[in-house]
């Protein structure tokens, strides 16, 4: 049997038959008047298997699904992926403030902030947690970057 000090982030237990994965849990020993004190932070995984990582899927996107008693109970999502941009303004290249990023939409249809310098179909990372832009995937050649070099040839 498991005991509270033995709980740890992304660990699957079972809780009056439900299970859960632990997402936070912290263990405060007690002193000679008061036992010791278990805070958890737990995610049902019956009703929230996918997440904020269900945004982000694309169509042959490989995952690894856990299983608890034969049942799927979770998917791993990486921190980050890639997607290509599908819908957003045409980029600009201004002096000064890049504070100013702009809406787009990504193949899967999530919808993100980027900077300005981002042109549609373009290929970015994203971090899957927040949603945030992290940079342009590598290897990653901006659309007006590609047309000027074919203007050169």
């Amino acid at each position: 049997m498991l005991s509270a000090n033995d709980l740890r982030p992304e660990m699957a237990i079972r809780l009056e038959g439900t299970p859960f994965r632990v997402v936070e849990g912290e263990y405060h020993r007690g002193d000679a008047k008061m036992g010791g004190v278990t805070l958890a932070h737990l995610t049902n995984l019956e009703t929230g298997m996918l997440g904020k990582g269900a945004d982000y899927l694309i169509e042959a996107t490989v995952l690894t699904v856990e299983f608890l008693d034969g049942r799927p109970v979770g998917v791993v999502f990486p921190d980050i992926v890639e997607a290509t941009v599908t819908e957003t303004a045409p980029p600009a290249h201004t002096q000064g403030n890049d504070n100013d990023w702009k809406p787009a939409v990504l193949e899967n249809c999530a919808r993100i902030r980027v900077p300005p310098f981002i042109a549609p179909g373009e290929r970015v990372r994203v971090e899957v947690e927040t949603g945030r832009y992290v940079e342009r995937a590598h290897g990653a050649q901006a659309h007006g970057e590609r047309a000027r070099a074919e203007h050169r040839r």
